[in-house]
């Protein structure tokens, strides 16, 4: 996975919520979001598509912070 940290931490931020408020709204500890962005987005499908819904993010949206490079 090609994960756009800091464009993800743009949308949070974007939306006038904290990272520690996303990760409540996704269902897992603040502590253990954060530590998954900082290894760079080992994120489980459910929490993906729990932060697509819960951002409001687009197709296009999820696909470059998440999936930014080439998926070979």
């Amino acid at each position: 996975m090609d994960f756009q940290a800091n464009k993800l931490k743009g949308r949070i931020v974007a939306e006038g919520i904290t990272v520690a408020d996303l990760s409540v709204k996704i269902g897992i500890n603040p502590a253990t979001f954060s530590r998954k962005i900082a290894a760079n987005g080992d994120f489980s499908r459910r929490e993906l598509q729990n932060i697509k819904n819960v951002l409001s993010l687009s197709d296009d949206d999820f696909m470059s912070i998440f999936f930014s490079g080439s998926l070979t």
